[in-house]
């Protein structure tokens, strides 16, 4: 890790994004969370828009190729650090999820874990694939 190349620029652009995702998860997750019983939209919600704005930001700015975090030139792109590490990562919960889903397995609710789990994952991928096909077409218009 080149520490040198975290600008104090690059850590408040993460801390900011990742402060407004996570304030835009809870007001989704609150509005959201009480439409299904069982189920927590909100947390759905969250991650399909993540995934859909990941995908979007990856059309518009690369080739289709996914970096991991590590690989992404935060030093050199101010939205990366905003939007995709910090708003993105704010925004979606991978542990929220993991939650969501382990409180249905303890209450033995098999069926709903399934389709929760499995949704999640469809949903996103979905999203991701809408946001990349709408950049793609963006790029194409531009």
């Amino acid at each position: 890790m080149n520490w040198t190349a975290l600008h104090w620029t690059t850590l408040l652009g993460v801390a900011l994004g990742g402060a407004l995702g996570s304030v835009v998860r809870l007001v989704l997750s609150q509005w959201l969370g009480s439409a299904h019983p069982e189920l927590n939209m909100g947390t759905l919600a969250v991650n399909a828009l993540g995934g859909f704005i990941l995908g979007l930001w990856l059309s518009l700015n690369g080739n289709n190729q996914f970096p991991t975090i590590a690989h992404l030139p935060l030093a050199l792109n101010g939205v990366v650090a905003f939007g995709v590490v910090g708003f993105c990562g704010g925004l979606t919960t991978f542990s929220a999820f993991g939650m969501d889903l382990w409180v249905l397995l303890q209450h033995k609710a098999w069926g709903m874990a399934l389709l929760y789990s499995t949704a999640s994952i469809a949903v996103n991928l979905v999203s991701l694939g809408l946001g990349l096909g709408l950049g793609n077409i963006l790029k194409g218009l531009g």
